[in-house]
């Protein structure tokens, strides 16, 4: 009987982690909206949700929510910045499910409330990265520049000195 190889697996076996990874990425960027746990961004890369975190680590330097939570940032921030739909839109846009928790994790990666945010970006002049910086009105908070890591994502932050 022949072997049924899973996606990311080698012919020798062994999960390929590139391939796992760039499967969980793309499942996280086309069900962001949705809730999404651990165990099924894990299923698609046919990886267990413990060797899920190992691989994003490695790959991607931070958890898969970690990476989930930053690409519904960046969607919001695009969303912020082209249409008028209310924060409460956006908030269920991009997948969470209360809005009070969108606002607290907008402020604590931007330093200010989408709806602050969406002001003064409006008057601003338009930056190298696009509508995707806000420097953090914090001290040592990571910048919201988003830069691509391996080809397919956001999710490298380059931190303020």
């Amino acid at each position: 009987a022949a072997a049924v190889r899973r996606a990311g697996e080698d012919a020798d076996g062994a999960t390929d982690e590139a391939t796992a990874a760039r499967a969980m990425v793309s499942f996280i960027r086309r069900h962001y909206p949705e809730r999404l746990s651990l165990g099924r961004i894990a299923a698609a890369g046919c990886v267990c949700r413990s060797r899920c975190c190992r691989i994003f680590r490695r790959q991607l330097r931070q958890s898969p929510i970690a990476y989930l939570n930053a690409f519904r940032m960046e969607v919001a921030l695009r969303l912020l910045r082209e249409t008028a739909s209310s924060v409460a839109d956006i908030a269920a846009a991009c997948g969470f499910a209360h809005q009070s928790y969108f606002t607290q994790q907008f402020k604590a990666t931007h330093g200010v409330t989408p709806a602050r945010w969406r002001r003064d970006s409006a008057s601003a002049a338009p930056s190298p990265c696009g509508a995707a910086t806000q420097k953090s009105r914090r001290p040592g908070r990571a910048a919201a520049c988003v830069v691509g890591v391996m080809g397919f994502g956001p999710m490298a932050f380059s931190s303020q000195s």
